[in-house]
């Protein structure tokens, strides 16, 4: 289980949530905002939590997360190829970034001796191929939106 806790700025606790380890909550379990209800991004220049990675340990694994987020009805804000990992981005309703992504080994990271870093389209169709589902190109209409 990971646990989380959302506190206000004077450290008074909001939010007590447990998710599991094994994926996504289903849709009636989702956990809500740790912040005030409502809120909304907050002001531009302002400091607070940015930027947030999960590393999923197989492409798999990220296919299966990118399934479940499609069929909960959420929005992800990109998808990218980096040469050195797969990475889908969404935004939590504060703004905050959330990066779920799969690195590929280090032997593919270089090239004469330095990393190469990329920003090419997210291959979907292969990614989805991972699940050896039939049915994984029902997603590919609205993914295609982010190439």
């Amino acid at each position: 289980m990971i646990c989380l806790t959302g506190f206000d700025r004077k450290g008074q606790r909001l939010r007590y949530r447990s998710l599991p380890l094994d994926g996504w909550l289903p849709p009636s379990h989702r956990a809500e905002s740790l912040g005030e209800q409502g809120r909304g991004p907050r002001p531009q220049g302002t400091t607070g939590l940015y930027h947030v990675a999960i590393d999923y340990p197989e492409r798999r694994d990220l296919a299966v997360a990118l399934k479940r987020i499609l069929d909960a009805g959420w929005q992800i804000g990109d998808g990218s190829d980096h040469g050195t990992h797969e990475a889908i981005c969404l935004d939590d309703d504060e703004g905050n970034g959330l990066e779920l992504a799969w690195d590929r080994d280090r032997s593919f990271w270089f090239k004469d001796g330095k990393v190469v870093f990329t920003r090419e389209p997210m291959p979907w169709t292969d990614l989805l191929g991972e699940l050896d589902d039939p049915t994984f190109d029902q997603y590919l209409p609205y993914l295609a939106n982010f190439q």
